[in-house]
């Protein structure tokens, strides 16, 4: 007598997928991997950067549950979660790290209404926009001056000493701060009695400006 024959048993390919295919960070901070494994009893898997298992500090180190610390150069590097159970399965995620390049000038004297161009570079991320503040205000105002979308800054008509910041529009963490001040500007002498004439040498001084005419 024949039985019918079992029909062959149809195995799902194991399968990894992960939290976030991308993600951009600031140099020396952290992101958190996640790494799910379908048609398997055994869910491990093994983290490597840029095929250095584990990473290290030039591309990043990730710890087996999947915490990504970025090194401390700007750059993109690969996070790969590779299945223990099928080596020939994983996923990947590219991580751009970024960094705020140097302000400059870091600190400045200006005469009341002067200008002063301030430039600052973003390395690592896509989007190199840098977002200008005066004393926290966006952009400024006129009580404590005033700054384009270019950085370009004009001082206020008023004395005082303001703190100039760029942030990183990828990454608001990233900040870089300058400070402005503008003294008060002192004529002397500040009386003088004279008859008709006789002159007066007066003499114009502002704090950190070489040439108050300027």
């Amino acid at each position: 007598m024949n039985h019918p024959s079992t029909p062959p048993t149809n195995t799902a390919a194991v399968s990894v997928t992960l939290n976030q295919s991308s993600a951009s960070i600031a140099v020396g901070t952290t992101t958190q991997f996640t790494a799910s494994v379908q048609n398997t009893t055994n869910t491990t898997v093994a983290w490597s950067v840029n095929a250095v298992a584990g990473g290290n500090s030039s591309v990043g180190t990730i710890s087996a549950a999947g915490l990504y610390t970025a090194p401390a150069q700007s750059g993109s590097y690969t996070v790969t979660a590779t299945s223990v159970a099928d080596p020939t399965r994983s996923a990947e995620a590219s991580v751009a790290v970024g960094m705020l390049g140097a302000l400059t000038p870091v600190s400045v004297v200006l005469a009341p209404s002067a200008t002063q161009q301030f430039s600052a570079s973003v390395e690592g991320f896509a989007n190199t926009t840098v977002n200008w503040s005066v004393d926290q205000v966006a952009g400024g105002n006129s009580t404590v001056g005033t700054i384009s979308a270019t950085g370009l800054y004009t001082a206020s008509s008023q004395t005082g000493t303001h703190t100039v910041t760029a942030t990183s529009a990828a990454d608001s963490s990233l900040t870089a701060s300058a400070s402005v001040a503008v003294p008060t500007l002192s004529i002397s002498p500040t009386t003088t009695t004279m008859i008709s004439g006789d002159t007066q040498q007066f003499t114009a001084t502002m704090p950190g400006i070489t040439n108050p005419a300027n």
